[in-house]
């Protein structure tokens, strides 16, 4: 059930799909599957909705944290990962231009 809705999710925003060597993903043990597609959030529904095995994401812990985005991760078995450029801050404190032209 979950793969027919993913398809047809996929279809509504793609009028054609062509899948090529979807046999050589293997039926079950690891494999990682790299996307190459402009958009994070089609990679998923493509791959979960196509390929003849469960599959989990690597999904931004940010993303996960969204009550739309996050909900359907983990629907999709989403594992949260902290990226660097979350976890940054903005610095305290001031920085101040010095001429040395006296010098």
């Amino acid at each position: 059930i979950v793969q027919l809705l993913l398809r047809t999710i996929t279809r509504i925003f793609f009028k054609q799909i062509y899948i090529s060597n979807a046999e050589a993903v293997p039926r079950e043990g690891p494999v990682i599957i790299c996307g190459n597609h402009a958009n994070q959030f089609m990679d998923p529904l493509v791959i979960a909705g196509f390929l003849p095995r469960e599959v989990g994401f690597l999904v931004a812990a940010k993303s996960m944290r969204k009550p739309i985005i996050g909900h359907f991760a983990r629907a999709l078995r989403g594992i949260p990962v902290e990226r660097a450029q979350d976890l940054a801050k903005n610095g305290s404190g001031i920085i101040k231009a010095v001429s040395y032209t006296h010098l």
